[in-house]
């Protein structure tokens, strides 16, 4: 698994191509790509994404068809983990 941390500074590149960073988001979430996804809070630019991948080969090339990738609106920190356990309730805490 890998945290994917996303620093978003302000620009017009940011505000532009927002709702087609969200669709994409969306759409990683739906092909089971991108596990859990949200903005920090508060909400001053950028979020994290928990993402499940092959390799670290594979995510960067999910990673490259975010809007935000394609036109350099954000920044991304790619750390890979193994969770040691992982909550059964974790979904209760969605918001």
């Amino acid at each position: 698994m890998y945290l994917i941390h996303v620093s978003v500074p302000p620009s017009t590149a940011a505000q532009t191509h927002l709702a087609a960073h969200r669709e994409y988001l969306l759409a990683q979430f739906e092909q089971g790509n991108f596990l859990l996804f949200g903005p920090y809070e508060p909400r001053n630019g950028g979020g994290l994404i928990l993402a499940h991948a092959a390799s670290r080969e594979a995510l960067d090339a999910v990673l490259a068809q975010d809007p935000y990738f394609i036109h350099q609106a954000a920044d991304y920190r790619v750390q890979e983990f193994s969770a040691a356990k992982i909550a059964a309730n974790i979904a209760d805490y969605q918001v």
